[in-house]
C-alpha cells in the first residue's frame, strides 16, 4: 500500500491520509515533508492537566501528602477540602500509590461519588473494588465469588468480564436507600475485618454529591466510623457550601469525626522549581524562574490551570520558554475556549453577567454595598447575593480568604477583552 500524505489541516501529531491532484503532487510532497518534520521532531510535552496525576508528574504538597499518608496508615478519618482543580484527587491517589508500595498491602476502596449516577452505581463500585482488595479470604476459596457474595446482604448479579475473566458485579437500578445503606454497611464491615492485618481505607471523593441520591448516607457513615474505628474513612469535596452542611458546622452529620485538611494554592517556592524541572529534565526546553512565576501569576492559583498554560507555552516554544511563548499560549487557550465561554456566560441572566464581569475586572467596590449593586445595574444587596449564589453554584466563581474571584483565569481574561 502506498505511503499516505500528512494533510495540511491535520493537528500536530495526527497523520491523515489523502491523495493530491496529479498536477499538484510536487507541491504537496514538499508541504507534507515539512509537516512530517514537525511531527517527527515534536518533543513529548512534560506538562499534564485535566485529570489526576501521580508518580513523577505529581509535585509539591509534601506536608499534605505526609498528612494523608499518616491518616490512611493509622486508622484516622480525614476530610480533604479544596476548590475544584486544586489537585485534591491527585493528592489522594498519590497517597494511595505510596501506601500500596508498603507491606502489608493495604485494602483501599476509592470511589468518585460525582461519577455515580445513583445509589446503585455507588454500591456496584464499592462491591466491585472490595472483591479485588488484597487479603480477602474469599479469594482462597474454590468458589470465590459465591464466598464473597455471601458477605453482602443484597446479592448482586454477577457476570464475567470478556477480556479479563474477572467477575463484574451489578445491582438493580431501582435499589432502595435502605438496601443501599445495607450494602455500604456490609462493605464497611468487611474492610474492618481486613483492617486487623493491614491498613483499610475507604475514600469517597466529591462526597458532597452523595446528597443527590442518598441524603441519609452521611449519618450512616458516622455510625459506621464509630463502630469500626480501624477503618480510615477519607471524604473529600470541592463545593465548600455543601461540604459545610455535611461536615463543618455543629449541626452537620459528620461534624467532629475527622481530621481536616484544606488545600490552598501551591506555594511559589514549590511550583516554580516544579515547572522548571518538568520543562528541562522531563522535557527538552529551558524555562527561567521569572517565566515560571509569570505563568503562575497569569494562570494561578489553580494548579490545573497553571499546568494548562505551561503545557501550551511548551508547545509554542522552540528551545526556550520565554515571555513571548507565554503570551502566545494565553491567546491560543482563550481562542480555543471562546465558544465554550460564550455558552457558559450566555446561560446567565444579564445581571449575573454584569456581576461576573465586575469580578473578572477585580472590582474594588465592596460586593454587597449599594455602590456595587448600582455599578452592575441591580436593585440592591439581595439581588447581588442571588447572583453570587447562582454563579457559585455554576462553579464560575469561588471565594478565597480575600474575596470572590472568577474560577477560570482564561474566562476572566476573555470577559475583560473586547467582545467578552
Amino acid at each position: 500500500m502506498a505511503l499516505g500524505w500528512l494533510a495540511p489541516h491535520a493537528e500536530p501529531g495526527v497523520r491523515s491520509v489523502f491523495r493530491p491532484p496529479p498536477g499538484r503532487r510536487t507541491v504537496a510532497r514538499r508541504k507534507s515533508a515539512s509537516y512530517c518534520a514537525i511531527v517527527c521532531t515534536m518533543d513529548p510535552n512534560p506538562f499534564h492537566f485535566g485529570s489526576p496525576v501521580t508518580g513523577d508528574r505529581f509535585g509539591g504538597r509534601i506536608l499534605e501528602l505526609s498528612t494523608v499518608l499518616s491518616c490512611m496508615a493509622n486508622h484516622i478519618n480525614l476530610v480533604v477540602l479544596s476548590p475544584r482543580r486544586y489537585g485534591k484527587t491527585s493528592l489522594l491517589e498519590q497517597a494511595e500509590s505510596v501506601l500500596r508500595e508498603r507491606q502489608p498491602l493495604p485494602a483501599i476502596l476509592h470511589v468518585n461519588v460525582l461519577r455515580c449516577a445513583d445509589l446503585s452505581e455507588l454500591a456496584t463500585k464499592l462491591v466491585g473494588q472490595l472483591y479485588q482488595v488484597p487479603g480477602g479470604t474469599w479469594r482462597r476459596a474454590q468458589t470465590a465469588v459465591s464466598e464473597f457474595v455471601r458477605r453482602i446482604r443484597v446479592h448482586p448479579t454477577v457476570t464475567a468480564d470478556l477480556v479479563t475473566g474477572l467477575p463484574v458485579f451489578a445491582f438493580a437500578p431501582q435499589l432502595t436507600e435502605s438496601d443501599g445503606s445495607g450494602i455500604v454497611e456490609d462493605v464497611y464491615g468487611v474492610l474492618a475485618d481486613l483492617a486487623k492485618k493491614r491498613p483499610a481505607v475507604l475514600v469517597l471523593d466529591e462526597f458532597q454529591d452523595v446528597m443527590e441520591y442518598a441524603p441519609r448516607l452521611p449519618l450512616l457513615l458516622k455510625g459506621l466510623s464509630d463502630s469500626y474505628p480501624d477503618v480510615s474513612l477519607v471524604v473529600a469535596g470541592s463545593r465548600h457550601h455543601l461540604m459545610e452542611k455535611l461536615i463543618l458546622t455543629r449541626e452537620s452529620p459528620l461534624f467532629g469525626m475527622a481530621q481536616k485538611l484544606a488545600l490552598g494554592p501551591m506555594p511559589d517556592e514549590e511550583m516554580v522549581p516544579y515547572l522548571q524541572e518538568r520543562a528541562s529534565r522531563h522535557g527538552k526546553k529551558r524555562m527561567s524562574a521569572i517565566v515560571a512565576r509569570k505563568i503562575i501569576e497569569i494562570a494561578g492559583p489553580t494548579p490545573n490551570d497553571i499546568q494548562h498554560l505551561a503545557r501550551e507555552a511548551y508547545d509554542v516554544a522552540v528551545d526556550v520558554i520565554d515571555m513571548a511563548s507565554v503570551d502566545t499560549a494565553v491567546g491560543r487557550i482563550i481562542a480555543s475556549q471562546a465558544q465554550l465561554f460564550d455558552v457558559q456566560v450566555g446561560s446567565l441572566t444579564s445581571g449575573q453577567q454584569r456581576v461576573l464581569r465586575a469580578l473578572a475586572r477585580g472590582s474594588s467596590t465592596s460586593l454587597y454595598s449599594s455602590a456595587f449593586a448600582k455599578s452592575v445595574g441591580l436593585a440592591g444587596q439581595q439581588s447581588v447575593r442571588r447572583a453570587i449564589e447562582r454563579l457559585e453554584m455554576n462553579e464560575l466563581i469561588t471565594r478565597t480568604r480575600s474575596d470572590w474571584h472568577v474560577v477560570d483565569p482564561f474566562l476572566a481574561r476573555w470577559l475583560c477583552a473586547e467582545g467578552g
